[in-house]
């Protein structure tokens, strides 16, 4: 039986020689659900097929275990109402008020237990603010990208599960330095990699930052989480050599990479677009997203207007004028003929649905990687998702590039648009000089060469 213990999956666990799947209630939803657990026999001994057929079980257990935390929104719904009354009362008849709301309590305590009583007084009084309440506020603030607002509201949201799963705090007043700790050593740690916990942690502390500008928060927990935690990069050391992002060591592609995939023989459109797609990536320096946002008029006179639509840009120094690399005149002419200025260069995506978290570049993405895998361009420690070499190894296969001719990294940082603040001597040679002058920004571009064929480059 031993052994046959060890090959069972998560959620499952063997009951008199059958499997059976077993999920936790969070201790705050216990009383209401009736027990610690929720199990749900399968009526099969074989673990192979109890792994195909738990998910349904799951699922349909952890709706049990949702609908029993609905009340819970409405107690904090109502106390949050509460709370607005008594703040706009003077002290007499706030006093009046809070005689009716501690009898409002003693209903919910008899309904939904002591617990829930408790969290509606306090988010009442205004001493517990639920992490969720401002977040809408934020977010409608910050003028982040929707993918970017999913993954902070998604962020929040395992916080919260977390914190109902371990009786940890939920209130933003309460949730202390210690508090955070526990949540990413003790839950995102064990589960992705440090860059991707990072990613977690800046997205909370984004927030935070915006709680203490508002009074809710005294001070950021979520700043310093990881020192120590051994990072495969440091973001900093980006802009000479590769840019920082996913997991694993991600790295420019080598010049043998870069001839494999520049001069593979495309075998239909979708394969043509991919690499029209690499070469400006490769002589641009730009995001595949940026291409892929390119419109006509973007691209006259010998310039790209990169982020030029209003909304545009993952960072404010994304906005900028590339020059086109004469390696690429004949890609963009081809692509700019017979169409309208406001008509895109990559004319072969669709725009994504409005409202969608979806950008337009993803099945460019999608298609490029199917294109580098082909060619046998892959690289991946043992477990790792994510490839070391991707797209955007072509933006650090310029950058790398640019300075190994001798390009000045801050010539190199306007050209790709990256924040010069990250450079030495901040001040004296990125914000006092400016942005660099057209010539600088057309040698930089130029003194990227191809490692292909001279008769292919032309």
């Amino acid at each position: 039986m031993a052994s046959k213990k060890s090959r069972l999956g998560q959620y499952l666990e063997w009951h008199r020689g059958r499997i059976r799947v077993t999920v936790p209630v969070p201790k705050a939803l216990q009383s209401s659900v009736g027990s610690t657990r929720l199990k749900r026999p399968l009526q099969t001994d074989s673990p192979a097929n109890a792994e195909r057929i738990k998910h349904a079980v799951i699922h349909e257990l952890k709706a049990i275990i949702a609908a029993a935390d609905k009340p819970r929104e409405g107690i904090v719904a109502e106390a949050l109402g509460w709370r607005q009354d008594l703040e706009a009362l003077g002290d007499r008849e706030r006093e009046t008020l809070e005689l009716v709301m501690v009898d409002r309590a003693e209903e919910i305590e008899a309904k939904a237990g002591l617990p829930a009583a408790r969290e509606f007084v306090a988010i009442a009084n205004g001493e517990a603010t639920p992490i969720s309440t401002l977040l809408d506020t934020y977010l409608a603030s910050c003028g982040l990208k929707e993918r970017t607002q999913d993954g902070i509201r998604r962020t929040v949201r395992v916080y919260e599960e977390w914190a109902t799963a371990n009786g940890e705090p939920k209130a933003i007043e309460n949730i202390s330095r210690k508090v955070a700790g526990r949540f990413v050593s003790g839950h995102l740690l064990p589960r992705m990699e440090p860059q991707s916990a990072g990613t977690y942690t800046k997205f909370l502390s984004g927030y935070w930052r915006f709680l203490e500008g508002k009074g809710y928060a005294e001070s950021n927990p979520w700043t310093l989480q990881l020192q120590g935690v051994k990072q495969a990069h440091k973001r900093r050391s980006i802009l000479l050599d590769t840019e920082a992002g996913g997991s694993g060591d991600k790295r420019p592609y080598t010049d043998d990479e870069a001839r494999r995939l520049l001069c593979a023989a495309p075998n239909n459109a979708t394969d043509r677009r991919t690499l029209d797609t690499a070469w400006l990536g490769a002589l641009s320096g730009m995001r595949l997203d940026e291409i892929c946002s390119l419109r006509v008029r973007d691209c006259q006179d010998g310039w790209f207007r990169v982020s030029a639509d209003p909304g545009k840009g993952k960072t404010p120094a994304a906005k900028r004028r590339v020059p086109i690399h004469p390696q690429l005149a004949s890609i963009v002419a081809r692509r700019c003929a017979n169409k309208k200025p406001e008509g895109y260069l990559i004319h072969e995506l669709r725009d994504p649905p409005k409202g969608s978290n979806r950008e337009r570049s993803m099945p460019a993405s999608k298609a490029y990687t199917r294109f580098r895998r082909r060619l046998g361009i892959d690289e991946r420690a043992e477990g790792q998702r994510q490839s070391n070499v991707d797209f955007h190894s072509w933006r650090r296969w310029f950058i790398r590039k640019a300075r190994d001719a001798k390009q000045d990294p801050w010539t190199i940082a306007d050209v790709v648009g990256h924040d010069k603040e990250a450079l030495p001597l901040a001040m004296t040679m990125g914000r006092y000089p400016g942005e660099a002058n057209d010539t600088a920004l057309r040698e930089c571009v130029e003194a990227v060469r191809m490692p292909v064929p001279e008769a292919l480059a032309a």
